[in-house]
C-alpha cells in the first residue's frame, strides 16, 4: 500500500530495471508492440537481463527506508509474471502498480496522472526514473524526473546526481546528434 510517511522513488521497469527486448523497436517515438514482441518479453520474466546499477540505487534508498515504487504501462494480465520478476530483482517490497485494463490513451498521459494523484494525496515523491522520453516529459510536470536514456546509466547517475545536489530537481540529457 502506498503511504504518505516516507520519502518515495518512482521507477519505470522496463527499459529502466530491466533492458527492453532487443525486438522491441522504436518508430517515432512509440515502441513497436505488434506481432506480440512485448507480450513475449513479459511473459518470461527470467530471460530479462537486469540494469544493475539502476536496480543497486532501488535497493539502497529502500534500505534507507524509502518507499520504492514500480510504475509500468506492462498490462494487468502479466501482473503475476511482473512480480515473479521483481522477486527475481530483489525488489519484492517495492510497490507495483500496473496500467489498468480498461485505459484509453498512451502511457505518458496515465503515468502523470497517477503521480499527480499520489502527489496530491500527500505522498513525498523524490523524483521518478524513466527511460521513454515522452513519459518524462509528461510526469516532469508534476515531479523531478531523470531521464534513463541511450543504455549510458553510469554517467548519466553521475551528471545527474552531480548537477542538482542529490536528484532533488529534474534532469533531461539533450538528445543524441
Amino acid at each position: 500500500m502506498i503511504g504518505t510517511d516516507r520519502l518515495t522513488a518512482i521507477f519505470d521497469l522496463d527499459g529502466v530495471f530491466v533492458e527492453n527486448p532487443p525486438e522491441a523497436l522504436v518508430q517515432n517515438a512509440q515502441p513497436i508492440t505488434d506481432l506480440g514482441y512485448w507480450e513475449r518479453h513479459w511473459s518470461y520474466p527470467e530471460r530479462s537481463v537486469r540494469q544493475q546499477e539502476m536496480v543497486r540505487l532501488a535497493s539502497h534508498l529502500s534500505l534507507i527506508n524509502w518507499q520504492i515504487i514500480v510504475l509500468t504501462a506492462r498490462p494487468q494480465q502479466f501482473r503475476g509474471e511482473t512480480e515473479r520478476l521483481l522477486r527475481m530483482l530483489a525488489l519484492a517490497n517495492a510497490e507495483l502498480v500496473m496500467i489498468p485494463q480498461n485505459h484509453i490513451g498512451g502511457s505518458a498521459s496515465w503515468k502523470q496522472e497517477t503521480v499527480k494523484k499520489w502527489v496530491d494525496m500527500g505522498v513525498k515523491v523524490m523524483f521518478m526514473v524513466e527511460d521513454h522520453r515522452p513519459n518524462a516529459e509528461a510526469i516532469r510536470a508534476v515531479v523531478p524526473v531523470l531521464l534513463y536514456e541511450y543504455k549510458r546509466p553510469s554517467r548519466l547517475l553521475k551528471l545527474a546526481c552531480t548537477t542538482c545536489g542529490g536528484l532533488s530537481a529534474c534532469w533531461c540529457p539533450p538528445l543524441a546528434a
